[in-house]
């Protein structure tokens, strides 16, 4: 039977129980997510559990008529800010010690918004949970710390209004207002999903996660009401178990069969969320958890911890081992131990003035990560003072030049809507040598600098042409843009007209001689490769099609038609895509104090598997070349592998910026590799 069990202060193990299985599942999808794709609904299962815990408390309370805001927020920050601090402060000195300034200076930033739980909008603007860089962010994971108080903002003070404001119906009006609180954040998340430009920032949102905390105030309610009338609800322990069975083969489920493709939260996150309201309706009461419940007593500092600990391990020595990730989960829980034991014991201190020096502290530790964001991450350090040089050489190049948007507008008469648009001919409205233009997708704009500097040498102007994610293949339409269809559509006509312009200017700019054509020419076929590069991450990428393979052979077949029935061009050279890298370069730079070489630990590219990766791409590429007698294909293999891997840094130098395209030393160093073969013919 429900009944005041629900509500009184009599300690949960179950739900302690259910804490330790959600702890479990995010610890084991950060470190092993090839093993558990989807742990990472833990969090939901942990957002239901807040929603049903404080609103049972506040409901309570306030039919006691021992409410008060101040005590509700003093108990917040006892309960937060002790091991919330403690791990600041550890990932700040740690961040002194190791980070390079971009990151000591973003490690800041996310500190200050955790601190005032807007992690979750910070993160909005930056990347995706899911991706590389996710690991690269030791804070990442406190957006969901963010969302639950910024949830414990709005929902106490709507709680208190209705019951002690409203004298009739205060349970229909209740049950009304989280009801709409419930679907209309649950119809923004859907709706989001597959309308938004940015869909994967739902992840983060708060509006689109409030459900979540929702569903566990809804049970609250719903139970509260019933307490007052036992009978109504009447469970026997049959029912009980299989509701409990239930709920946890929905959780387990989804922690296997979602991974981060899934279009998540969306209607997916009903299976865990389900799942754990299922599992608290249950309330069973096992003589033995198996430890999951003094896992679940430390599951809050283990989830600041353990995050924080692997992130740095993929800083300091990228994809770490297997025996490095289990030492720092066991480091983790030790550290959560000794945080509930000797740190947490703040949150029972007596002293009325706990909560304002815990505030103070978090105000000093907020005020010096703004020093050093406002510092750009404190370059002087002396002990990092090294990577300053070769950072400069991994900084992104202009994307646009005024030199260029004026030859686009007077000499061509037009306004530019392609994306890349460069030139050698800075001071000038037009060129006064012969041109190469440099086309292409993002790959054209990262060699731009190298290929610049070798034709004014041998007496070139140079001008790129050139956008993102839509290389000038005519009549390929990259359909696997977005989620959203009509944003989708959008795009394709948007990138089919940048093509026209680009080849346009090629067609009536007398001056271009050569032509320099490169894309990342796999990824419009097969898309990103999933995680580590191995031979059966590829295989699966080989066999995934994204696009039309038809359209992507005739696109090269068509604009390879045009620039050679260009009769000013004389030749046109079109470069293979380069070996792919599965971790970010900047990475691989060595780090202070990393006497044991950890910064090349795992930094290795196969040339089987680039050229397995190459494998379709090269035969569409080279059969479509080889009717045209103007056009050359050239391999970057010879200049950056031999027989058995590939490098990604040469004569001291980083060539790459990112996991595939090239950084400024990269495109001088292909470039004087390039010269011979694109000069010959002068």
């Amino acid at each position: 039977m429900l009944n005041s069990h629900y509500y009184s202060s009599s300690y949960r193990r179950d739900i302690d129980a259910l804490r330790g299985i959600s702890i479990i599942l995010v610890v084991a999808f950060h470190a092993f997510p090839e093993w558990i794709p989807g742990g990472f609904v833990g969090v939901d299962v942990f957002f239901v559990i807040s929603g049903f815990l404080i609103t049972s408390i506040i409901l309570k309370q306030i039919e006691n008529n021992t409410f008060s805001f101040w005590e509700f927020y003093q108990r917040r920050i006892r309960r937060l800010f002790p091991a919330l601090l403690t791990v600041l402060i550890t990932g700040m000195v740690l961040g002194w010690l190791f980070l390079f300034p971009s990151e000591y200076e973003r490690l800041s930033k996310h500190i200050v918004r955790s601190i005032f739980f807007v992690q979750n909008f910070r993160l909005i603007a930056e990347s995706g949970y899911f991706d590389i860089e996710s690991h690269l962010k030791p804070f990442l994971h406190l957006w969901s710390l963010s969302i639950e108080e910024q949830y414990y903002l709005l929902w106490p003070a709507l709680l208190f209004a209705i019951l002690i404001k409203v004298k009739k119906h205060r349970f229909a009006l209740l049950l009304a207002a989280i009801s709409v609180l419930v679907i209309a954040s649950f119809a923004a998340n859907v709706i989001c999903l597959s309308e938004c430009i940015k869909p994967r920032k739902v992840f983060f949102h708060s509006l689109t996660r409030f459900w979540e905390l929702g569903l566990g105030s809804l049970l609250a309610i719903l139970l509260r009401n019933h307490n007052k009338k036992p009978n109504d609800l009447i469970l026997t322990p049959f029912q009980s178990n299989l509701l409990f069975l239930a709920g946890i083969f929905s959780i387990l489920f989804s922690a296997f069969y979602i991974t981060p493709e899934s279009s998540f939260p969306g209607w997916f996150a009903l299976l865990p969320t389900l799942g754990a309201m299922a599992v608290i309706l249950a309330h069973v009461r096992l003589p033995y958890w198996g430890g999951l419940v003094q896992v679940g007593l430390i599951s809050y500092p283990l989830y600041l911890w353990h995050w924080l600990l692997i992130s740095f391990l993929y800083i300091y020595m990228g994809p770490p081992p297997l025996a490095a990730l289990i030492t720092a989960i066991f480091v983790s829980i030790l550290l959560s131990i000794l945080t509930t034991r000797y740190i947490e014991k703040l949150r029972y201190a007596k002293n009325a003035r706990t909560p304002i020096y815990l505030l103070a502290v978090a105000f000093l530790v907020a005020a010096i990560a703004k020093y050093i964001e406002k510092n750009d991450g404190l370059p002087n350090r002396a002990h990092i003072a090294y990577v300053n040089s070769i950072y400069k050489q991994l900084e992104l190049i202009p994307a646009t030049d005024a030199a260029c948007e004026n030859y686009i507008q007077l000499f061509h008469k037009q306004k530019r809507i392609f994306d890349h648009c460069r030139t050698s001919f800075s001071s000038q409205k037009t060129p006064k040598n012969n041109l190469i233009a440099l086309i292409g997708d993002s790959h054209a704009l990262s060699l731009f600098p190298g290929i610049a500097k070798i034709a004014q040498q041998h007496g070139f102007d140079t001008i790129l042409l050139s956008n993102s994610g839509c290389p000038p293949l005519l009549g390929f339409k990259r359909i696997k843009v977005s989620f959203n269809r009509r944003r989708t559509k959008k795009q394709i006509s948007l990138c089919e007209a940048k093509k026209e312009q680009i080849l346009s200017i090629i067609e009536n700019e007398k001056r271009i001689q050569k032509v320099i054509f490169t894309t990342r020419g796999p990824f419009y076929l097969h898309g990103e490769i999933k995680g580590e590069i191995t031979k059966g991450s590829v295989l699966e990428s080989l066999g995934t099609t994204i696009n039309s393979v038809h359209l992507f052979t005739e696109g090269f077949n068509k604009t390879f038609h045009l620039l050679n029935k260009t009769g000013h061009v004389k030749r046109v050279y079109y470069i293979l895509e380069n070996p792919e890298l599965d971790f970010n370069p900047k990475t691989a730079i060595k780090r202070p104090f990393d006497y044991f070489d950890f910064s090349s630990y795992g930094r290795k590219i196969s040339t089987e598997l680039y050229d397995l990766r190459m494998k379709n791409y090269r035969k569409i590429v080279r059969k479509a070349a080889s009717m045209f007698p103007k056009i050359s294909v050239i391999s970057v293999t010879p200049f950056l592998c031999d027989d058995k891997e590939c490098y990604f840094q040469k004569n001291g130098n980083i060539l790459y910026r990112d996991d595939d395209h090239f950084s400024v030393p990269g495109s001088h160093y292909i470039a004087e590799k390039l010269s011979p073969i694109i000069f010959s013919d002068k």
